[in-house]
């Protein structure tokens, strides 16, 4: 997910005053469980070790955390766009 282009088409079709809330629960990637484990395992057994967005490219580490998302969008947008 493009972090930055999510919260940039936020701004443009939120309500003045609106609030978002990004929100998951977790990945298969990172959670550490019996469960989760066994499935990487699976999947890459069949697909490789490579993580993949897509077709066509992997998967790549983000270049910024959400929080630096959030703060250069901030700076874009007016002061009470985004509470911290």
């Amino acid at each position: 997910m493009n972090g930055e282009a999510v919260l940039e088409m936020a701004d443009r079709v939120a309500t003045p005053g609106a609030a978002v809330a990004i929100m998951g629960d977790g990945s298969l990637w990172t959670h550490n469980a019996d469960w989760t484990r066994a499935l990487r395992e699976l999947i890459q057994l069949h697909l490789g070790a490579e993580r993949r967005a897509g077709a066509r490219r992997s998967n790549a580490e983000p270049r910024r955390s959400y929080e630096e998302d959030l703060a250069a969008q901030r700076s874009t947008t007016s002061p009470n766009t985004f509470s911290p």
